[in-house]
This record gives structure tokens, sequence and C-alpha cells, in this order.
């Protein structure tokens, strides 16, 4: 954000993130992104943050919607080995040897909704009424059981979630606002063709663009 501010931007689209082992007990976390600048009077006070590309940024204007900072979900779980995974897990034959482990399905559930609860938290705080998810990880991992039970370990599982937290251009008030759908519909074009077909014998004003919409409203947001 401090880069984009330098060169003039208005916000940081395509943000890609990476980290990797660096030296020895060192981690190293590149962020990377375009900075973009509307073609606008109006500017606002504090770069914006997503990770969607250009199109898909013009898609969501196009559809209502404005995404404006990176959010995550981040969720840790771990399960002991116990005798009920052991003998789900022993050597069977037929229908014995193919089962479902519930063990390990409550864990991968338990992470997977408490990165969902996280990710909810944190588009809540930011302001956001939805999300744009950009990337969903689990990741298992084994580790020797601290209190040395029965000599078995104890397997976790991390689950992360990045998108970008979004907000209605048209918003109203809390009470009658719109919930965001699951899965967005982002191609409005048939709805815009309707729009012009009833307006072609009525025609109005011309309203200002998208992209003036969408800074104007991002930046009296911001100031309030």
């Amino acid at each position: 954000m401090a880069e984009c501010e330098a060169l003039g931007g208005d916000g940081v689209i395509g943000i890609r993130l990476s980290a990797a082992e660096f030296l020895s007990h060192t981690m190293e976390v590149t962020v990377e992104g375009t900075a973009v600048r509307a073609r606008s009077l109006t500017r606002p006070p504090a770069p914006f943050t997503t990770h969607v590309s250009g199109q898909d940024l013009a898609r969501l204007l196009d559809s209502g919607w404005m995404p404006f900072a990176l959010v995550f979900g981040l969720a840790l779980a771990a399960r002991h080995f116990d005798d009920s995974m052991f003998q789900q897990t022993r050597l069977g034959v037929g229908a014995a040897g193919n089962r479902e482990v519930s063990g390990y399905t409550r864990l991968v559930n338990d992470a997977r909704r408490e990165a969902r609860r996280t990710l909810e938290i944190a588009v809540g705080e930011r302001g956001g009424e939805g999300a744009v998810i950009g990337e969903a990880t689990l990741r298992f991992s084994e580790r020797e059981c601290p209190r040395q039970f029965e000599q078995r370990s104890d397997y976790v599982a991390q689950a992360a979630i990045l998108g970008s937290a979004v907000v209605s251009l048209e918003r109203s008030t809390p009470a009658t606002r719109r919930a965001p759908l699951t899965i967005m519909k982002l191609d409005r074009r048939a709805e815009a063709a309707a729009d012009d077909a009833a307006g072609a014998a009525d025609p109005s004003p011309a309203a200002p663009g998208l992209s003036a919409r969408a800074f104007a409203y991002w930046s009296s947001r911001r100031s309030d």
C-alpha cells in the first residue's frame, strides 16, 4: 500500500502472496500486485487492495460490487489417533477395508468451519457485506502426542482462505440491505440489454460512469 501511494495509485489489484523458507528459521513473504489509478476527480483517501484481476474487477463493478480489502480466514484443528480411528484404518478385506474414517472427517470439517468463521469475522470487522474467495487450502501434518498416550500420534489440519471483502455500490440501510449470494452472478449483460431497450423510448440524463461511482462511494465510506 505504501508503494502504491508513492506511485500515486488508488488501489492494488491482482495481489499474489507467496511465502518460502529463507536461510535458517526465517520465512520470506512476498506480496505482488498491480497499482491502478482511477480516471475520476474523486480519489479514495487510502488505496484499496484485492486479489481479483482487472477483468474480474470490471465484472464486479458492473454487477454493483466493490472489492476493497484483502481478508483471511485461518484455523488449526487437531485430533488424537484414538481407538475408533485405529479400528477404522486397520487393514481389512472387502467392505471392512473401505470405509469412512469419521475422525478424519471431523478433523477436516472442524478446520474448514473455523476458517470460514474467522473469514466472516474479518469481513465484518472491515465493514464488508461478503467476500470473493481467491484461494482455499487444506494441509495436514502429524505430530507426536504431547502426552505420549498409547504411543500414538496426533493429526493436525490447517485450513486457510484468502479473499477480498466486498461492499455493494448501492448499499441501503443495514435493516434492508440485500445479502450477498454464496455464488455471485457477475455477468449482467442480459440485464443491461433489457435496460437499454426500456430506456430507448424514454431517454434520461446520462448517469456517472462505474469508475466515478465506485470511487465516490469508496471515498465517502472511508471518510465516515
